[in-house]
């Protein structure tokens, strides 16, 4: 293992739901240049002692933010935390990344990658970073990996299960709705272990390394549900389909790499 590092400076790319909460986790030791791409946030995030940014890399007409630039250029460790789809149009995501290359061109640090475990297909097995075939994962979001990596020789791909914690909670998306396959495990972290990996990470300047994060233990949308809203098996609404259909992603290589152990590591525990 690499000696810890220290003094370092931080970009955050995309400071939403996730990147605000690792922002303010980071921010005690490090400091931070974040980016936004809403208007009326730029106060709150400076407000936090934070040095933020407007940026917008969906937009055809993209125009290099040179402050930005040059402020991103003295980090040691950039982290994306950015919405890729897995979903959406490939044409969408190509202009995203043609964008974040054209700001992060030439740049010498560190690059942290948020992917999502969302690029591996419903197996119903046992799932570890090496698993799947590469022609048989999210063709999204492989390229999103494939086009970071031929860019940034020390990219580090973490792959992120479902974010939970604070507002974010299984039950409140399936109130009065079905559950899709609803005997298939969940793929939950909570926010405040990923904050703490990926502290961890930066201070032992680890990269290229691909790593799943994702809570160790994996109960079945129906216990979740229950537990959550209180209620017996047979009051939850199902949907028909009670195939145990899904995915289990393990994050044993992090944890035994950086010997790790979870605050959270039970979904059915998430505060």
């Amino acid at each position: 293992m690499n000696l810890p590092q220290s003094s370092h400076k931080i970009g955050i790319i995309g400071c939403g739901w996730l990147g605000f909460r690792l922002a303010k986790y980071l921010s005690a030791q490090y400091a931070l240049t974040v980016t936004t791409t809403t208007p009326s946030k730029v106060p709150l995030l400076n407000s936090e002692g934070f040095s933020s940014h407007l940026l917008d890399l969906s937009s055809i007409f993209f125009e290099n933010n040179t402050h930005l630039k040059n402020e991103l250029s003295e980090t040691t460790h950039i982290i994306l935390s950015i919405p890729f789809s897995k979903n959406a149009l490939l044409s969408e995501i190509k202009i995203k990344i043609k964008n974040l290359l054209t700001l992060l061109e030439g740049y010498r640090g560190i690059v942290i990658l948020f992917s999502s475990i969302g690029i591996y297909p419903d197996t119903g097995q046992p799932i570890s970073e090496d698993t799947i075939d590469p022609c048989l994962l999210n063709k999204n979001l492989h390229y999103v990996e494939n086009s970071l990596q031929s860019a940034f020789s020390d990219l580090l791909i973490l792959r992120l299960g479902g974010l939970m914690g604070d507002d974010r909670f299984f039950s409140k998306y399936f109130k009065n709705k079905p559950i899709p396959n609803p005997y298939s495990r969940v793929n939950h972290i909570h926010y405040t272990d990923i904050c703490r990996l990926v502290k961890k990470l930066i201070e032992y300047n680890y990269n290229k390394k691909t790593y799943n994060l994702v809570a160790p233990l994996h109960p079945t949308k129906v216990e979740l549900f229950n537990f959550q809203m209180n209620k017996k098996e047979n009051d939850i609404v199902q949907s028909e389909n009670t195939f145990q259909s899904g995915k289990i992603v393990s994050s044993e290589k992090i944890t035994t790499e950086l010997n790790y152990q979870f605050t959270y590591p039970d979904p059915l525990n998430f505060k």
